[in-house]
């Protein structure tokens, strides 16, 4: 066993899959809000200082694109309850040499430095490792633990573990 490498393999529980798209899907409506938000105010500003006509012209693109950002926002909430229930997922994720590695289902999540670790929030049942990144995080439950200990993981991580009870 390589001194400092903790890994965590195997099938993600549910638990943890409703969570990730709940955390998702919050990240989606954050992201449409923003979009929302950054028209109409351009729609206002376009009727206080502009003639009638770009203002009217920046109303109906604002009002398609609200339409088109709450279709996307239902069609993504119905993929996602259709797809989670009862359906588990290959995980792995592995730390070591300073690197934070994830595989998802087969896809390869890319590769993270582990000084970019921003905060890692404890659940009771497992992990997740939030990056100075915008996203959910890398989740590591407790019980998919192949090598090394939650008592590693825990002094690799000192003063960054933040505890939250899970709703």
């Amino acid at each position: 066993m390589e001194q400092n490498k903790i890994e965590f393999s195997g099938k993600l529980p549910d638990g943890i899959s409703i969570f990730l798209a709940k955390e998702q899907i919050k990240l989606l409506a954050i992201f449409i809000g923003s979009i929302l938000f950054g028209m109409i105010t351009g729609t206002i500003l376009s009727f206080v200082f502009w003639d009638n006509l770009e203002g009217w012209i920046f109303l109906g693109l604002t009002i398609a694109t609200f339409i088109c950002a709450v279709s996307m926002f239902r069609v993504r909430i119905t993929k996602k309850n259709e797809a989670i229930p009862n359906e588990e997922k290959e995980y792995s994720l592995t730390i070591a040499d300073g690197k934070v590695t994830q595989k998802f289902d087969g896809v390869d999540g890319g590769e993270i430095s582990i000084t970019r670790v921003k905060k890692v929030i404890d659940y009771g049942k497992w992990y997740v490792i939030v990056f100075n990144t915008i996203g959910t995080g890398f989740p590591c439950p407790k019980d998919l633990l192949v090598d090394g200990t939650l008592e590693q993981f825990e002094k690799m991580f000192a003063g960054k573990i933040v505890q939250v009870k899970n709703k």
